[in-house]
C-alpha cells in the first residue's frame, strides 16, 4: 500500500475518533454504552416509515446504484472500461463524495447546521464510499 494512502486512512480514523469523543459544545463527556441485543421498543416495528431513511442510507443507495449504472448500462460501462484502475477508482472515490456531500447539505439545509448534522454528513460520506466499494467488489467477482 502507497504511503499516502495510509496517511489518509490514518487521518479519516484520526477525524473519526475526535468526532464521535469529543464532547458537543459545552456538554458534558458522556461513557461510551454498548448495546449488544436491543431493548424491547428500542427499534420501531415493521413496515418502516420514509422518517427512517437518513442520509447516511440514501448516499449508500445512491452509490451503490452508481456502481451498477457504470458496470451495467451500455454507454456508461463501454466507457468506464476504456478508463486505467487509478482513474476509475478516482472517479469512483469522487462521484460518491460529491453525492454524499450533497446528501449531506441538504440535511443540513433541513435541519440546520448543528454537530449532529455535521456527523450525519460524515456519516453519509462514509456509507456512499463503503457501498459503492462493496457493490463493485460483489459484481467484479460475479462477471
Amino acid at each position: 500500500m502507497k504511503p499516502h494512502r495510509i496517511l489518509l486512512i490514518a487521518a479519516l480514523i484520526a477525524i473519526a475518533i475526535l468526532l464521535f469523543t469529543a464532547p458537543a459544545f459545552g456538554q458534558e463527556p458522556t461513557p461510551i454504552r454498548i448495546v449488544l441485543t436491543p431493548t424491547p421498543g428500542q427499534y420501531p416495528p415493521p413496515p418502516y416509515s420514509i422518517d427512517q431513511l437518513t442520509p447516511a442510507v440514501i448516499a449508500a443507495a445512491v452509490a451503490s446504484i452508481t456502481a451498477l449504472i457504470f458496470r451495467y448500462v451500455p454507454g456508461a460501462s463501454d466507457w468506464f472500461s476504456q478508463l486505467q484502475p487509478v482513474h476509475k477508482q478516482w472517479f469512483m472515490f469522487a462521484v460518491s463524495s460529491l453525492f454524499a456531500i450533497a446528501i449531506g447539505l441538504w440535511n443540513m439545509a433541513i435541519d440546520g447546521f448543528t454537530p449532529q448534522s455535521l456527523v450525519k454528513l460524515l456519516f453519509a460520506i462514509f456509507a456512499a464510499l463503503s457501498a459503492n466499494q462493496t457493490t463493485y467488489q460483489f459484481i467484479k467477482r460475479q462477471t
